[in-house]
């Protein structure tokens, strides 16, 4: 009776085992019921390929990593068998390379295949390669634009130097802005005053403007009325009489000039310029005799004339 229990108890411990296994070969992802095609490839860094790890075509998955192992004879060589569907026929020239899969690092074998060469058998050992992981790309990346970044710091702590030795000048140019600040802001308040003025006296220039406006607009008036008797005034009759006139003097200047008349005769005859010469001459020489001789001309006494003349003898 013991003995039976012991049995069924190993019977029980081996299907459970059995179940465990076939359970967690299932959970990697292996097909314990459908028989794949074992292939060989070695790399001499996995950077961290476990065993389970997919295999794809072109993001496709096609098998698992069945087994990993380091080569004890050669530690460069670590030895990955891929279980690949036994559908998919691999061709000599097919590469394993390894990727990565996620910025997380998974890790995947995606196949590259050849579409000449004769068909691999299982066993037969594909062109392993590795893939830059994303990491690396970031890793390279982060450093060229640390690099970058150093050598703009570089950049703008040599532009910025000269700022740093002209501090003390810097200071003093913001002293003296702000002094410029202060008197600016004072010449505003100065102008503000101004522009008042100046606005008081557009004003009153505005005023007068529209008074001497008002006052050309009268002149104006004026000027219009004055117009308006010109034009009822007969010009050309005026013009007409006025020659006339002119007309007349033309022929009593050409008289005058020939002589005729008595105007003609003074202004052309010389004989009445001769006398009136000789008067005058004899006038001044009666002016003369008159001024050295008055007693000739004038005879004044209070008791009467007394005639000086001599009396005649008998």
């Amino acid at each position: 009776m013991n003995k039976y229990k012991e049995i069924k108890v190993g019977i029980l411990a081996v299907m459970a085992a059995g179940i465990l296994y076939f359970g967690f070969n299932y959970l990697k992802g292996l097909d314990i019921f459908s028989p794949d095609r074992v292939y060989v490839a070695e790399y001499t860094n996995i950077n961290g390929l476990l065993p389970s790890d997919r295999i794809i075509i072109n993001g496709f998955q096609v098998g698992r990593v069945s087994s990993i192992a380091l080569d004890t004879g050669n530690y460069e060589r670590i030895l990955v068998q891929l279980a690949v569907n036994k559908d998919i026929a691999l061709r000599e020239g097919t590469i394993a390379k390894l990727v990565q899969t996620d910025v997380l690092g998974s890790k995947a074998i995606e196949l590259i295949m050849s579409n000449t060469g004769p068909v691999l058998e299982s066993g037969d050992l594909l062109i392993s390669e590795v893939d830059r992981s994303i990491t690396e790309l970031l890793t390279e990346e982060g450093l060229s634009a640390a690099n970058s970044l150093t050598s703009t710091v570089n950049k703008i702590n040599t532009a910025l130097q000269p700022l740093v030795d002209g501090a003390d000048d810097i200071r003093a140019s913001f002293a003296n802005v702000k002094e410029i600040t202060e008197k600016w802001k004072g010449l505003s308040d100065q102008m503000g005053g101004t522009i008042e003025q100046l606005e008081l006296r557009a004003e009153y220039l505005s005023d007068s403007i529209a008074v001497v406006l008002g006052s050309l607009h009268a002149a104006t008036d004026t000027f219009k009325a004055l117009g308006d008797s010109l034009r009822t005034i007969d010009i050309k009759s005026r013009l007409l009489k006025m020659d006339e006139t002119l007309t007349s003097f033309n022929e009593i200047a050409a008289k005058i000039n020939s002589g005729e008349g008595t105007i003609g005769q003074l202004l052309t005859n010389d004989s009445l310029y001769h006398s009136l010469n000789s008067m005058m001459t004899n006038l001044d020489s009666l002016f003369i005799d008159m001024e050295n001789n008055p007693k000739r001309y004038v005879h004044f006494s209070l008791f009467g004339r007394k005639d000086k003349r001599p009396k005649k003898k008998k």
